[in-house]
C-alpha cells in the first residue's frame, strides 16, 4: 500500500515574521545593556589589577632606593601624555618597556585610553624629559584628614617629608573628556585624591586610582568598584 506524504511548503506569514523579529529585538534590548555592563566591569577589574601591579613596582623601587620616583610633568611627546609613569621603573626592570627615541616608554597601556600609559603623581622634586631637576615642585591639594575623611579641607602639599600621601597612580577611566588633556589636570580642586573624581559604577565614569599613604596604606577605586 502506497502512502503519499504531502509536505506543507507554505512559508511564514508576514505577521509571524514580525512577531519573531519583535521577540529578537526584545531579547537584544535586554541582553545588550547587561553585556555592556559586564564588559565595562571586566575592564575596571583589569585596570585596578594593573594599577596594583604598578603599585608593587613602586614598592620594590622604594625598597631599593629608599624613596619613590620623581615626577616628570612633561615627557616630551605631547600634552596628552603628561605625568606618565616614571622611566626609572623601566630602567630598574620593575616594569616592562622600550625606548622611543630619547624617551623610555612603558608597555602597560591604559585600557580606557589606547596608546597612552597610566599616570603617576608624587609631591616634591620634578624632572624634565631629559631627567634633569627643574626649579618647580609638584604640588598636590590633599584632604587634611586623608584617608579618614577624603572630603575634609584641602591643604597644599609639596614636601615629601610632610605629605600624607607618597604617590598616586591612576587611569583616566571610562568616558573621560580627553579634549581637556591639552590643558593638563586641574589639581586645585583635589584631583585625583578626592573621591568625587573616582569611578562610580552607577555613573559609569570617573578615574581609577591607587594611592599610597605615608603610613604605607593603599586606598583607591579597587575598594569601591567591585
Amino acid at each position: 500500500m502506497n502512502v503519499r506524504i504531502h509536505k506543507n511548503l507554505q512559508g511564514f506569514s508576514l505577521v509571524e515574521l514580525l512577531v519573531v523579529i519583535s521577540i529578537i529585538a526584545i531579547l537584544l534590548a535586554i541582553m545588550i545593556p547587561s553585556l555592556t555592563k559586564a564588559r565595562l566591569h571586566a575592564r575596571v577589574l583589569v585596570v585596578n589589577h594593573e594599577l596594583n601591579q604598578i603599585g608593587l613596582a613602586l614598592e620594590m623601587y622604594e625598597m631599593s632606593n629608599k624613596d619613590w620616583p620623581p615626577v616628570r610633568p612633561d615627557c616630551g611627546i605631547g600634552a596628552e601624555h603628561l605625568y606618565s609613569l616614571p622611566p626609572e621603573l623601566i630602567k630598574g626592570g620593575y616594569l616592562p618597556g622600550h625606548k622611543d627615541g630619547i624617551v623610555l616608554a612603558n608597555d602597560i597601556e591604559d585600557k580606557f585610553y589606547k596608546k597612552h600609559a597610566y599616570r603617576y603623581l608624587a609631591v616634591g622634586q620634578t624632572l624634565n624629559m631629559y631627567g634633569k631637576a627643574t626649579s618647580l615642585k609638584m604640588n598636590l591639594r590633599i584632604p587634611a584628614l586623608f584617608p579618614s575623611n577624603v572630603q575634609s579641607e584641602l591643604i597644599d602639599c609639596n614636601d615629601r617629608k610632610t605629605s600624607p600621601i607618597k604617590w598616586v597612580v591612576f587611569s583616566l577611566g571610562p568616558d573621560y573628556d580627553t579634549k581637556t588633556l591639552g590643558r593638563g589636570f586641574n589639581f586645585t580642586n583635589g584631583f585625583p585624591i578626592v573621591d568625587d573624581f573616582w569611578y562610580k559604577p552607577q555613573a559609569k565614569k570617573g578615574i581609577l586610582t591607587r594611592i599610597k599613604t605615608r603610613k604605607d596604606q593603599h586606598y583607591g577605586t579597587f575598594q569601591k568598584s567591585k
